[in-house]
């Protein structure tokens, strides 16, 4: 059940999202919604409709729609599948809840170059930050990218 914070002056939305963030089913959407935004993107990226996407699934556009606002409960089985269709694949990671992915970067299996995806200043929940002028020495000497 959702609690509703209200404070004299009205609803509290940081109180309730603070809230909210403490409970299992926000990570659940979350995780839903981010799963549905990538999958969005690649097909934006390489032009492939809803119609091609489901075609290729062999599943009904209505399920690709479902897919894309992110109603769908996935299997990884169903995971994999999106992206072998999408010719992608996909990489996973497991990090502390207070924590969040700053700059990575991509490496191609059949071309040994580091790709920088994104440059930004991170900082976890051990206070440890890398600004872009660390994050660029440390790509120029493929050292490992701390998460």
């Amino acid at each position: 059940m959702t609690d509703i914070i209200i404070e004299r002056d009205g609803y509290d939305f940081e109180a309730a999202l603070k809230q909210a963030k403490t409970r299992l089913e926000y990570y659940q959407e979350s995780i839903s919604l981010e799963v549905a935004r990538r999958i969005s993107n690649v097909m934006q990226e390489r032009g492939v409709s809803r119609s091609d996407l489901a075609r290729d699934l062999n599943v009904s556009p209505a399920y690709i729609t479902k897919v894309l606002r992110g109603d769908e409960n996935f299997s990884i089985q169903t995971l994999a599948r999106i992206a072998f269709v999408l010719k992608m694949k996909w990489e996973c990671l497991l990090i502390d809840r207070d924590a969040f992915l700053g700059p990575y970067c991509l490496m191609n299996e059949t071309k040994p170059k580091m790709t920088a995806i994104e440059t930004t200043t991170i900082e976890t929940s051990s206070s440890i930050s890398l600004n872009n002028e660390d994050y660029e020495v440390m790509k120029e000497n493929h050292d490992p990218i701390p998460a």
